[in-house]
């Protein structure tokens, strides 16, 4: 379950966050940086015949112009040069950018974080105090959990941080009260994107890092798919029902427990650099809030 908020006017004043430790400020593809060689070479010639760079294009147009543009176009001698130098150039950069490894489809998925992602902060303590009277007027039996967001709120505005940040949360009580919809409901409030993960469905920790590629299910984790589809670096990440989590081991006794997926992501160290099993790139998931719900675990 997804909520997207793009129009609150808490994203107004927002720097891009890099959140993937990737290149993407050069052309990586071989035809591309081939053609910019071309027309280097047609316009470098051009200028050696005395003639103004900037008329290249409309000589192009006119017929009285073909024999001083066939001079100056590359033989094929020179287009066999220019386009072995051009795949050099071009698997040079693409092992520089981080993705060498990573197939044309995938390479694509990851270039939309090439400007990096937004992300969302409150613009005074009185939204935070706004919004926690809202949460508290519309679900007061959940008073301890949205004071404790309340806090969070006011402090991450006050730290100047770049997003708005809380941190991990469990709500724990009986079921049907509403916990998961309090989670969703703050997150609309906030204006952040919010995805929903039913750990008694997806007991497996698959669904919050993904899995490795080679697989015929293998796909990245839900917070890496919402990066890619809400460009947003700073969603709230609901775990519904985690007191039903448990061992998921696999044929040969290797465990894919959810919880073991998680924890590295709840540590702000290891979430900072967080390698992603499916792209195997690392990225930055620090900003990432976690709420989890449980059902009277005590």
């Amino acid at each position: 379950m997804s909520i997207n908020c793009r129009t609150r006017a808490q994203r107004r004043n927002q720097v891009p966050l890099r959140i993937v430790a990737l290149r993407f400020d050069f052309e990586t593809s071989p035809q591309k940086i081939e053609q910019q060689l071309i027309t280097f070479l047609r316009e470098l010639r051009w200028k050696a015949r005395g003639f103004d760079p900037a008329d290249l294009e409309a000589a192009r147009e006119a017929d009285d112009w073909s024999d001083e543009l066939l001079a100056c176009s590359p033989s094929r001698h020179d287009s066999d040069k220019i386009r072995r130098r051009a795949q050099a150039l071009a698997d040079r950069r693409l092992r520089a950018s981080g993705m060498a490894h990573l197939d044309k489809d995938a390479r694509e998925k990851l270039r939309g974080l090439s400007d990096g992602v937004r992300v969302v902060q409150l613009p005074s303590a009185h939204r935070a105090d706004e919004i926690a009277a809202t949460l508290h007027d519309e679900m007061p039996w959940m008073a301890q959990a949205t004071t404790l967001a309340w806090h969070a709120m006011r402090e991450s505005v006050r730290s100047g941080a770049p997003a708005l940040h809380l941190p991990p949360m469990l709500l724990d009580g009986p079921p049907g009260i509403g916990k998961s919809y309090w989670a969703r409901r703050l997150a609309q409030l906030i204006g952040t994107p919010s995805e929903m993960i039913d750990a008694a469905n997806e007991p497996a920790g698959f669904a919050v890092a993904g899995s490795q590629r080679g697989w015929a299910t293998a796909q990245p984790g839900r917070p890496v798919e919402l990066f890619l589809r809400e460009r947003v670096g700073n969603p709230i990440m609901v775990i519904d029902e985690i007191d039903k989590v448990g061992d998921v081991l696999s044929n040969k006794g290797v465990n894919f427990a959810l919880s073991n997926a998680l924890l590295p992501l709840l540590e702000p160290l290891s979430a900072k650099a967080w390698s992603c099993p499916y792209f195997r790139v690392t990225f930055d998931m620090r900003w990432i809030s976690w709420i989890l719900t449980s059902n009277n675990r005590r």
